[in-house]
């Protein structure tokens, strides 16, 4: 090809001593740690990776730690490896036609290997049925590697090998809670330095709350005295008109400002993210990930925080995603599960503790422990006579027709998935893994890439360190709800890192408090898309455009926080309509 630069034309694969192929993204955190028992350089990481599959076969991901996809070609066998790391990671599709496999992180891409461009309908509707129980990509024949997974592919031949499944970890044994907390400062110390080891100039995403406190303080903790981080937090418009909400942080920060106040090292840049709506650069997006995830559409602020990021200088934005589901975990399965396991003081300090919601101890004992042991249909049954909608969140943030939930039996897949978000509240600790590990990225993954070649800023998460998650999902459940407070286990490893007030602090951060002044002034293109949906004959087969019509007719008159009210305006209309972007854009039309 003429015009090539010479780093392309120079550019080679790596291959094994065997003459394999190896094509690597990411990065492999531990390298330096396994460098003596694999001949291959550790700054060469696909040179790297394939001389630990060489030596190691398919147990090398298990041994391996980082953030990686990768390709490994055997043209004699006829063999194609691909691999995905645990729990995060790049993505990477693929698909066989005709005796061709074509692979990559962009799906777009394989559409210039042959792939026909014709969506998969169903997969749409999954997206939309917040389902991802299948390695279905949205355009047919096209297929995802799950995280913590092998795909072999040979001569129409397909095997998938899970090297990592959270949900199989087994409990820790026995220890005294000091051991369990020692342990869980060192791996997320030791997480938090290997993760960002990759950056030139590393920037963290910060909230008021425990987790990326928690991660922030490690982190200079980590650096020289006169090394500075900046450090970028999303903070509400002004006049959003929303009183305060109990139990809520509405703006995070003065939180941000204080805490940042005891570590000069963190520079705080607060982002308000003025006109930026739900569909900021969704065009953009949709064509950078190449696939329909309609979730891009409620993480449009990550816009504004990649935007600073890039101004102030930063290669890197390290986040803390896996917070709660690790070390930050609220624990609130324990009220069920020390009521069946009669540990009656626990469960006393448990219900005694939770302040959350106004009700007398009784309310709170039935409410939190006893409800959501029920089965089914006293379960639903309980929520009527309370006067609460038992459907299900999937059902409510779809914008699907009814008879598309069905053809597709999304519903049943769902519970079978333990996806289907029907109760709010668990009964057990295997519920709340199931809900965090069983979903698998959500398109997680693909939007992350589609912001960081917007953006030319990579994205890491600090709390996503295989050992240090693998370690927290063994811990005993009085390590997270201990003596009625909850978030334990994040509040100890805070202790004198973090202001006091923010360290005891029992709410959460609420993102959506300027939901009102962001959504409204989008009304007219919200009813043009509407009105589009009723023109194109597959988004009429898909979307219930009578639904949305009447989500924007009945559209408040002033800020609330009703939820049915924010469930329509904040996630089933922007998700709906993000896919009516995207059907448009693969059929070759403008978007509306």
């Amino acid at each position: 090809m003429r015009g090539r630069s010479p780093i392309l034309r120079a550019w080679r694969p790596a291959k094994t001593q065997s003459g394999q192929i190896v094509l690597f993204h990411g990065w492999i955190d531990n390298a330096a740690e396994l460098a003596d028992k694999i001949a291959a350089p550790p700054n060469d990481l696909a040179a790297f990776y394939g001389a630990a599959v060489e030596r190691w076969g398919d147990e090398a991901d298990q041994r391996l730690i980082g953030w990686y996809c990768a390709v490994i070609d055997d043209r004699e066998s006829g063999l194609s490896r691909l691999s995905r790391s645990a729990l995060q990671g790049p993505p990477l599709h693929y698909f066989e036609q005709d005796g061709t496999i074509g692979v990559a992180s962009v799906p777009r891409v394989l559409e210039t290997m042959g792939l026909r461009r014709e969506l998969n309908t169903e997969r749409l509707a999954e997206s939309l049925f917040f389902l991802h129980d299948s390695d279905a990509g949205y355009l047919k024949g096209a297929r995802r590697v799950p995280y913590g997974t092998i795909v072999k592919l040979a001569r129409g031949r397909r095997e998938l090998v899970t090297f990592h499944d959270p949900l199989a970890i087994q409990p820790l044994p026995p220890a005294p809670v000091e051991e369990y907390v020692r342990e869980v400062d060192r791996l997320l110390s030791e997480g938090v330095a290997r993760i960002h080891a990759g950056a030139r100039r590393p920037g963290l995403l910060l909230t008021g709350g425990l987790d990326s406190s928690n991660v922030a303080a490690r982190l200079v903790g980590g650096l020289s005295a006169e090394r500075q981080v900046p450090t970028f937090t999303y903070v509400p418009l002004p006049d959003h008109g929303v009183p305060d909400l109990p139990g809520c942080l509405l703006d995070e920060g003065p939180a941000v400002l204080e805490f940042c106040r005891q570590f000069p090292q963190l520079q705080p840049h607060l982002v308000r993210n003025e006109g930026i709506g739900f569909d900021h650069r969704l065009d953009d997006m949709l064509l950078a990930m190449g696939t329909g995830s309609v979730n891009s559409a409620i993480l449009f602020r990550y816009h504004g925080l990649y935007a600073a990021a890039r101004e102030q200088g930063c290669d890197m934005l390290l986040s803390s995603d896996l917070g709660n589901l690790s070390f930050s975990s609220e624990g609130n399965w324990a009220f069920s599960e020390y009521l069946v396991t009669r540990r009656w003081r626990q469960l006393w300090m448990a219900v005694k503790g939770y302040d959350r919601h106004p009700g007398s101890l009784f309310w709170r004992f039935c409410s939190r422990s006893v409800v959501p042991l029920l089965p089914d249909p006293l379960w639903r049954l309980a929520m009527k006579l309370r006067g609460a909608d038992p459907a299900a969140a999937n059902d409510q943030i779809s914008g699907l027709r009814g008879e598309v939930i069905a053809r597709f039996d999304l519903r049943r897949r769902a519970r079978a998935a333990g996806t289907h978000f029907e109760r709010n509240w668990p009964a057990s600790r295997r519920q709340i893994l199931l809900d965090n590990f069983g979903r698998g990225d959500v398109d997680g993954a693909d939007m992350i890439q589609g912001f960081e070649q917007l953006y030319e800023v990579s994205m890491r998460d600090a709390t996503a360190y295989r050992p240090l998650v693998d370690f927290c999902i063994g811990l005993p459940t009085d390590v997270f709800m201990r003596d009625g407070v909850s978030r334990w286990l994040a509040r100890e490893l805070g202790k004198g890192l973090m202001p006091e007030p923010q360290r005891q602090m029992r709410g959460h951060g609420q993102h959506n408090t300027d939901w009102y002044l962001r959504y409204t002034p989008k009304l007219p293109e919200m009813r043009e898309a509407v009105a589009e949906i009723r023109r194109n004959p597959m988004l009429n087969d898909l979307l219930d455009a009578d639904r949305l019509e009447a989500d924007l007719d009945n559209w408040p008159k002033q800020p609330t926080y009703n939820d049915e009210a924010m469930l329509a305006a904040t996630m089933r209309l922007p998700r709906s309509l993000a896919m009516v972007r995207y059907v448009k854009l693969m059929q070759g039309g403008n978007a509306s």
